[in-house]
């Protein structure tokens, strides 16, 4: 169990059905068994946290890759963020990114590698994002923190990536890739002769 709240929280009643006799005796007779209430006091997180923490908790680490540094205006570029070790894994949400304006971004497809047991859970977590570059240039990715709270050190640790450099050849306006297929919404703008994608708010 991983409470999401502090605060007294308790946990309801458990009932189950069973069935009493003698091994002399073919009738069986049934009873309901009732468990216990119990109660469960849950601390809040200690304050110190920034704007890179979004609740993973646990001994966690941070890698930031890409499939490619080099490609050419409209190709594809996978980038993964992936989270590794001790914690609640499956609560984390995607990381946010900061990438050029020039950059096409897809919405991420998570992969879990995750393990439960008595301690808790352990693995990974990924998400991949597609990303397409629609100029020409030499654009710099900055690096990508994450926060988790560790819960042995009683701490916020922030993990920073490495920032990457990506280099877009080709000439602007190139025919982009029919078979691309866009989910996350944008509004586009004409900027004299240019075309820029600008993200719409809360995307």
């Amino acid at each position: 169990l991983i409470p999401q709240r502090s605060g007294n929280l308790k946990l309801g009643q458990y009932k189950a059905q069973v069935a009493v006799g003698s091994r002399r005796s073919f009738f069986m007779n049934r009873m309901e068994l009732t468990s216990n209430n119990v109660s469960v006091d849950i601390a809040p997180l200690p304050g110190g946290k920034t704007n890179a923490f979004t609740g993973a908790a646990g001994n966690l680490s941070l890698s930031v890759n890409v499939d490619r540094k080099e490609v050419d205006v409209n190709e594809a570029i996978n980038l993964t963020v992936s989270l590794n070790g001790k914690g609640n894994l499956a609560l984390v949400n995607e990381l946010e990114l900061d990438l050029p304006d020039e950059f096409e971004v897809y919405d991420p497809k998570t992969k879990d590698n995750i393990k439960v047991s008595g301690g808790g859970m352990s693995g990974s977590r990924s998400f991949e994002y597609l990303i397409i570059p629609r100029y020409p240039g030499d654009y710099d990715i900055p690096p990508i923190e994450f926060q988790y709270y560790d819960y042995s050190k009683k701490k916020y640790i922030t993990k920073e990536s490495q920032a990457l450099e990506i280099i877009v050849n080709g000439e602007a306006g190139a025919p982009a890739d029919a078979g691309a297929r866009v989910v996350r919404k944008e509004d586009v703008s004409s900027l004299g002769s240019d075309i820029r994608h600008i993200r719409s708010e809360g995307m």
